[in-house]
């Protein structure tokens, strides 16, 4: 089935796009706040809060 084979790699291609996207964030978040927590110390971040691996949402799953 061609048509089916072609929408569910179309799908995947999406869904690797949006993880992709999602763990540049992350990064970048992450980045950021390390600098912040550089800069002003751990209690001057005040409502930014480390990120963990468990506070992002697999796509996958």
């Amino acid at each position: 089935n061609i048509v089916g084979q072609r929408m569910s790699t179309r799908a995947r291609t999406l869904i690797n796009s949006v993880s992709d996207q999602i763990d540049a964030i992350a990064l970048k978040y992450c980045h950021a706040r390390a600098v912040m927590v550089a800069l002003k110390g751990e209690e001057g971040c005040g409502e930014f809060k480390a990120l963990k691996a468990d506070d992002i949402a697999a796509v996958h799953e």
